[in-house]
């Protein structure tokens, strides 16, 4: 951030456990603008927190980085997981992306 030239009172590092961070913030009314999910592997664990903690008009950015289990390399897991059984196809990224909007939905 200092880097970029950011104003300090824009952000306020946290180094803890992002679910109790945002369940935290939500209790004490301080909604996130923007919250960026990118965890390893799904973002599932962490969408019900960051949804709670989002101010209203905020912008939430989620990153799915489970390919093999959307893909269908592990079917059981993705309907496990995503509530979808996914189709080895050449589209099978787009049927993810559909599959993850739909989980978010």
């Amino acid at each position: 951030m200092e880097y970029n030239d950011v104003d300090k009172s824009k952000y306020e590092p946290h180094a803890r456990d992002a679910v109790d961070l945002l369940n935290e913030m939500r209790a004490e009314k301080k909604f996130f603008d923007v919250i960026d999910l990118d965890p390893y592997g799904s973002a599932i664990p962490f969408l019900e927190s960051a949804i709670s903690a989002i101010a209203n008009g905020g912008l939430l950015c989620v990153t799915f980085t489970d390919m093999a289990v959307l893909c269908a390399r592990r079917p059981h897991v993705c309907f496990y997981k995503y509530g979808c059984v996914p189709l080895p196809n050449r589209y099978c990224h787009e049927f993810a992306l559909r599959m993850v909007l739909h989980m978010i939905s």
